[in-house]
């Protein structure tokens, strides 16, 4: 503000008079209505160059929008031509395809939504969609998680782009309940189907899971996921088709902890599996009916309950990888169950036993060393967690296993609402372990 724009303002003090109620004198009165009549006129003048100011604001804003179009325009153009000569035209499809591929999520089974890839690509250009609509491998899986409200036909579509190449498809259960299942497009694709995954959604499935899937020539299936939502314990039967002769990898989800899946239907179909996982409990007596009927498992995560009875001794020879639970309520079977099998090519084995309550002096040392020295497995990590051992005990079974690596013994501990493992591994243990390391270096 300039100093023609500036207000004078009456000097004299009439803060005696404004907060109190004095009567003003007769000069006092005139020297009142004098500042008034200035405080009026400079009220007059300052509207007025507000107006001109207000004015002169509104002449260069009229003048800056025309401008600012026109840039934005510029902006626009240049993008534009930025783009034509961007690398990403001058990309061979083959190589853009590979791209694409790259851009699907982790998840084995694709979720169809719009802000995922394949779906997400096709929205970007037209060229885009040209190029994703014709790679097979985008198109290859699928979860079809709404079948009441999207229908197969969406999904036929969907795999109608994969051309002849290995499906891996997610379903809930009551898509075998519908007429499309029968239809011979719908077997088509699953007779092509290499990755399975169901989720039984009723409250009680009635021999349901795999015993209906009869239908479809089931030769491609590698691997079954199979989630219950209402756990195992309801007398589900788990069945393979005839034709899935080469199922290699089966994994049993459940969300409660304490479930226990007592008919496992174990067949020839299962003659060829190489990795089983059990989130359900099994009984020892199927845990080693497991190893019979699967001479070619290679990796196992279990969990196991009870004691073996009325069952000889099995020693299969392909296992590397067992990692399994013991049921707390349980513990004293555990010698028994280390009794009742050889394993030969073990590599890794993981012992949880939460909720165990052997004590030093209960611990089946002498069963467990046993099964190591009958075993003569390479044996090269060892894990126990849940449970402390004692030093003598750990010890022992380390120096019957030239070959191990690695052992560790690990109890849980929460703090704070948080859950960690607590790795309490003796300090005598991982001093002979580091001298093996060495020596082997």
């Amino acid at each position: 503000m300039s100093n023609g724009d500036s207000v004078i303002f009456n000097s004299r003090d009439f803060g005696r008079l404004i907060h109190s109620t004095a009567i003003p004198t007769n000069q006092e009165a005139h020297q009142i209505r004098d500042a008034l009549s200035n405080d009026e006129k400079n009220v007059v003048r300052l509207e007025r160059r507000i107006k001109q100011l207000t004015d002169e604001v509104k002449r260069i804003q009229s003048t800056i929008a025309p401008l600012t179009v026109e840039l934005g325009k510029l902006y626009s153009m240049i993008y534009s031509r930025k783009a034509m000569v961007a690398t990403i035209r001058r990309i061979p499809p083959e190589i853009l395809g590979q791209i694409f591929i790259y851009c699907l999520p982790d998840n084995q089974f694709v979720q169809p939504f719009k802000a995922n890839a394949p779906l997400l690509l096709c929205q970007i250009c037209s060229a885009w969609r040209m190029s994703a609509l014709a790679i097979p491998q985008l198109w290859s899986s699928l979860n079809i998680f709404r079948m009441k409200s999207m229908g197969w036909d969406p999904a036929r579509t969907w795999f109608g782009r994969s051309g002849k190449l290995p499906l891996s498809i997610g379903v809930r259960e009551e898509i075998f309940r519908t007429k499309t299942f029968a239809d011979p497009l719908t077997k088509k694709f699953l007779a092509r189907c290499r990755n399975l995954s169901i989720g039984i959604t009723s409250a009680f499935v009635d021999g349901l899971c795999m015993d209906n899937l009869q239908g479809p020539n089931w030769g491609s299936l590698d691997s079954v996921e199979i989630y219950s939502f209402y756990g195992f314990s309801l007398g589900t039967p788990i069945t393979l088709p005839a034709s899935a002769t080469n199922v290699r990898q089966i994994k049993l989800k459940s969300p409660n902890y304490s479930d226990h899946l007592d008919r496992l239907e174990l067949g020839l179909a299962w003659n060829r599996l190489t990795h089983f996982s059990s989130a359900p409990f099994l009984s020892a007596n199927r845990v080693l009916q497991l190893f019979r009927c699967c001479p070619e498992l290679t990796h196992c995560s279990i969990k196991c309950s009870g004691r073996p009875h009325g069952v000889s001794p099995v020693t299969h020879m392909m296992l590397q990888s067992f990692h399994f639970t013991y049921d707390g309520s349980n513990q004293h079977y555990l010698g028994d169950f280390f009794d009742s099998f050889s394993l030969p090519a073990l590599q890794d084995m993981q012992m949880d036993l939460r909720g165990a309550d052997l004590e030093s002096g209960i611990w089946p040392t002498t069963q467990i060393v046993s099964f190591l020295s009958r075993s003569a497995c390479p044996l090269q990590k060892l894990e126990i967690k849940g449970l402390k051992m004692a030093e003598e005990d750990i010890l022992s079974c380390v120096q019957h296993v030239p070959s191990l690596m690695e052992a560790t013994n690990s109890t849980p501990v929460y703090s704070s609402g948080d859950f960690r493992e607590d790795d309490i591994t003796p300090e005598s243990v991982l001093r002979l372990l580091a001298g093996r390391r060495l020596q082997f270096k």
